[in-house]
């Protein structure tokens, strides 16, 4: 990592089709954080949304596998309805 660099976790926030997960692997690969793809963790099959508490708890464990000083998500999350 970077002298300097101070972030311990770096968020990607986009549209859809805006190159949020090419530039969040980017990121991760060069600054050597561990990429955690918040899309891949939301939908279920066949784009079905989970129980807020499932996502929660998947993020939760995700980010307990990742150190401290990782942590690199993209994601949009459909807006309440």
């Amino acid at each position: 990592m970077r002298a300097g660099f101070s972030s311990q976790r770096i968020v990607v926030v986009g549209t859809s089709g805006s190159g949020k997960t090419t530039l969040a692997r980017e990121v991760s690969q060069r600054s050597q954080l561990h990429h955690i793809e918040l899309d891949a963790l939301y939908w279920e099959p066949s784009w079905g949304e989970p129980p807020k508490d499932v996502f929660r708890q998947r993020v939760s464990d995700a980010l307990g596998r990742a150190s401290e000083k990782s942590g690199i998500g993209s994601n949009v999350i459909p807006a309440p309805r």
